[in-house]
């Protein structure tokens, strides 16, 4: 069982290493003078919105720093109203670490056949025909998932005018 989920986290590292993101909404946080922490999931924001009355933050009332070790907003002082707000964005896919984890939505199939494609070059090791054989099923795996990526929904990428949040 070890064996499978270093196959699939490698699977997993390499989803999130082409781009490939989990959309994340409706985290709530405080609009406020100074810095306000980034909730822990987020990699890229989209937007931020005043909860009481629907209005977007626009991008240039905010940016984005490490302070103390972890990443924060920061508030123009002229935003108001200030208060409670909704973080919308994307997260990077989730690295497994127990065997009853549930898959991120989405990326199932990805992760099915690039799990498939690794355990099938680890088996190939030989050169008798049943590893000759894995070795042919790897590379049509490999392909696959190769196809996945290149063609994942666009929910699943980040938005051109999101922001990286620093250090994730």
């Amino acid at each position: 069982m070890a064996q499978l989920q270093i196959l699939i986290n490698d699977a997993v590292q390499d989803a999130s290493n082409s781009g490939w993101l989990i959309p994340l909404e409706d985290d709530t946080i405080a609009v406020a003078a100074g810095a306000v922490a980034v909730p822990a999931d987020f990699a890229f924001i989209k937007e931020i919105r005043i909860t009481a009355t629907d209005i977007r933050i626009e991008r240039h009332y905010w940016y984005m720093e490490i302070r103390a070790t972890d990443p924060s907003f920061i508030f123009d002082p002229s935003v108001r109203p200030t208060g409670a707000a909704t973080v919308t964005g994307w997260r990077r896919p989730t690295v497994y670490s127990e065997v009853g984890d549930t898959v991120d939505a989405g990326l199932e199939a990805f992760l099915r056949e690039r799990g498939a494609a690794y355990a099938l070059g680890y088996l190939a090791a030989g050169t008798s025909e049943l590893d000759r054989y894995r070795g042919q099923h790897r590379e049509m795996k490999m392909r696959d998932s190769l196809a996945l990526l290149d063609s994942r929904p666009t929910q699943f990428k980040s938005n051109p005018v999101a922001r990286y949040v620093p250090g994730r």
